[in-house]
């Protein structure tokens, strides 16, 4: 399930539907060795059975033994933060400034970058009003 996940996310598929495209195709799902395609509703299944904080772990875990080997040497850490506004009622969006639209709701997406070498570390999601740097430093 996570090689056809992973399989979508390189073909540039960026919702659960669209991993349909990949069942009609007989090259793609064979170059990683998959052996069986998947639906999307079995990924989707499988990806709610995971909670958020173990999912968290499991992600650090391997992102820690990606990076290990060139914490030892120099690097500039950046932290970017980009508001996106949010159209209807939707979770952990909140009421923020943004100069365009006041008054609309918004989410703040926070990035961790080793900006030397373009690897993006995390990502955390906030409500908008909470898009100023002071409140990264938990997720730092």
């Amino acid at each position: 399930m996570l090689g056809f996940l992973l399989l979508g996310i390189l073909a540039g598929h960026y919702r659960y539907a669209h991993l349909a495209a990949l069942r009609g195709d007989d090259i793609g799902p064979r170059l990683p060795g998959l052996r069986t395609i998947v639906s999307e509703d079995c990924v989707r299944r499988s990806l709610r059975s995971i909670g958020p904080q173990e999912g968290r772990d499991w992600l650090g875990r391997h992102l820690y033994h990606t990076c290990h080997s060139f914490l030892d040497t120099t690097w500039v850490f950046d932290i970017g933060v980009t508001t996106k506004l949010i159209y209807g009622r939707q979770e952990g969006a909140s009421v923020s400034y943004y100069p365009h639209k006041p008054g609309r709701s918004s989410r703040a997406y926070r990035t961790y970058w080793v900006a030397t070498l373009c690897l993006c570390l995390d990502v955390e999601v906030h409500p908008g009003n909470q898009s100023a740097a002071g409140h990264g430093f938990t997720g730092l």
